[in-house]
């Protein structure tokens, strides 16, 4: 009897220690996942914003046409024009910062990707007078992506959709609204 008991003893500790290992090592392999997705993220634009002095993109078919004097951004055709300062810096640090983890590598046919013909194309002048300009083509509806290309770069990109969405803004939408003073 007493044998017994040590041997269940025994088999229990031998149990508590497999299952002690496997939570370890299963958690150790997801902490390893999760360092290579982070190590993953491929930059299709690394613009530093400090740098850019125009910016440029379509909305309804129409230009709509920024530029930076000093720290404040204008709207090139009428810079009395009061914008929001915010709004145009958070949509620049969205072009100037895009990544993503999928890239279609030298494809041969732009048309299939919309790209031939995009739905945005949003140029950003640097201050050394370059010029990036990114591409948003077909949105793809299972992952809520668009695809995307940048000048000189022959890679197509999925990209997550707030990139191109943040684009959908007219002049009127970046506007300071005059509010009212009265009583």
């Amino acid at each position: 009897m007493r044998k017994q008991k040590i041997q269940l003893i025994i088999i229990a500790v031998l149990l508590v220690i497999f299952i002690a290992g496997y939570f370890m090592i299963k958690n150790s392999n997801l902490k390893d996942e999760d360092d290579s997705k982070e190590t993953s993220d491929i930059k299709v634009t690394n613009v530093v914003s400090g740098d850019v002095v125009e910016m440029e993109y379509l909305k309804d078919g129409k230009t709509v046409d920024f530029i930076k004097d000093g720290d404040n951004w204008y709207y090139k055709d009428d810079r009395s024009i009061p914008i929001i300062q915010t709004d145009l810096t958070t949509m620049l640090d969205y072009a100037c910062s895009i990544s993503t983890k999928t890239v279609i590598d030298a494809p041969e046919n732009l048309k299939t990707y919309g790209l031939n013909n995009p739905s945005n194309t949003i140029s950003l002048t640097l201050k050394d007078g370059s010029i990036v300009q990114i591409m948003f083509g077909d949105y793809l509806s299972i992952t809520g992506d668009y695809y995307a290309m940048v000048s000189g770069d022959d890679n197509i990109y999925a990209i997550s959709s707030y990139y191109a969405t943040s684009f959908d803004k007219s002049l009127d939408d970046l506007t300071e609204k005059e509010t009212s003073t009265e009583k």
